[in-house]
């Protein structure tokens, strides 16, 4: 990817292509050439597109537009193969994070607002090919990020004030995607909850919370059960508050980013621990 500012990044499950927040350009790892149109020009990362996914079977990559203070944004779906616009949905306030599910045929967008001490957001969730929206909702907090389990039967959300500070709690809040049921409200993240993630296997989720203000409390990830909704492990954070969270393909690692940097941690123990049992969709 071009030298600058980013603010997230996708990678394809076998990867093949990768796509950045600075442009929402999408890059052929074997050529590093450049595939898509690139977004307007923008000045650093909390400027450019904020949201990109790629879906798992490589077919399809997503992207929010620019932020702008005085309009809504789009967020789009492209054809990777073709890059053809296959989805635009307006997105109200600020387009903050998407989420692809090629095996249910959802996507998904998320708003939030910044600099405001009182968050509003929205969710939106679509059909790709087909103009039905399947799923919207308003709330109080901003979402900044969603995540699909790789099944697609869940959405998983990460909520909360982008300016929490005090005894502000964030929220993890998990949807059945068949009737769209909250399965799952969970609490525990200090501040806000900036990130969700699933493992390839849908046993567990991923998620890292914390103040974004500078203070002396550090942020952490959460390891949650799916099958019970049970907290399994705290890690703290290296400096202030945990941003981002990820599993390997294998879930044999956790990524984890925050203020200090990227690091990596043995996922091994969370694969067998406690015993698996699939959620009862009704």
């Amino acid at each position: 990817l071009p030298v600058g500012e980013y603010s997230r990044i996708a990678l394809s499950p076998h990867r093949r292509w990768i796509a950045g927040t600075k442009s929402g350009r999408l890059y052929d790892l074997d050529t590093n050439s450049a595939l898509l149109p690139e977004a307007a020009e923008t000045n650093g990362p909390l400027n450019g597109p904020l949201g990109v996914a790629i879906s798992q079977d490589e077919a399809l990559v997503a992207s929010t537009t620019p932020w702008e203070p005085t309009r809504s944004g789009d967020v789009k779906v492209h054809s990777i193969e073709t890059g053809e616009i296959l989805k635009s949905i307006s997105m109200p306030k600020w387009p903050i994070s998407v989420a692809i599910s090629s095996s249910a045929g959802l996507f998904a967008a998320s708003s939030g607002q910044r600099a405001r001490i009182t968050d509003t957001g929205a969710i939106k969730v679509s059909e790709i090919y087909s103009t039905r929206t399947v799923y919207e909702e308003k709330f109080s907090l901003g979402i900044w990020c969603l995540s699909f389990s790789p099944d697609g039967k869940f959405l998983a959300a990460a909520m909360g004030n982008y300016l929490a500070k005090g005894d502000q709690i964030g929220s993890i809040r998990v949807w059945n995607t068949q009737d769209w049921r909250m399965v799952y409200d969970l609490r525990g993240h200090q501040g806000c909850a900036w990130s969700v993630a699933f493992n390839p296997s849908g046993t567990r989720l991923a998620s890292a919370g914390g103040n974004r203000l500078g203070t002396h409390e550090l942020g952490n990830v959460k390891i949650w059960d799916m099958a019970t909704g049970d907290e399994l492990l705290t890690i703290d954070a290296n400096k202030n508050a945990a941003f981002g969270v990820d599993f390997s393909p294998d879930s044999r690692l956790l990524a984890i980013a925050d203020a200090g940097g990227v690091t990596l941690r043995d996922g091994g123990p969370l694969l067998s621990r406690p015993e698996y049992q699939p959620l009862p969709l009704e």
